[in-house]
């Protein structure tokens, strides 16, 4: 899990137990929800239609899901650390 790894380094006092993180009194639990395949499966659709060559969409679709699921471990991240601090 490439947030675990995030966490580990913003902040040594960041646990990891299954799907829940825990950070100085604050638990987030991550479920399938949180994932970002739901937009990614919409975001892979809509490439798909547009009328371009296949090398473009895979591109496309590559470069989607490196950007929908940077969005998401810095959403998840940030969730986690605003949690924390409040």
């Amino acid at each position: 899990m490439g947030g675990r790894f995030l966490a580990k380094v913003l902040d040594p006092a960041v646990a990891v137990a299954g799907t829940t993180v825990l950070s100085r009194g604050f638990a987030l639990d991550v479920v399938k929800g949180c994932t970002s395949l739901g937009p990614f499966a919409i975001f892979v659709a809509a490439v798909l239609a547009v009328p371009t060559s296949l090398s473009r969409k895979l591109l496309g679709i590559v470069g989607g899901f490196v950007a929908l699921a940077t969005v998401n471990l810095v959403r998840i991240t940030s969730l986690l650390y605003l949690g924390s601090a409040f």
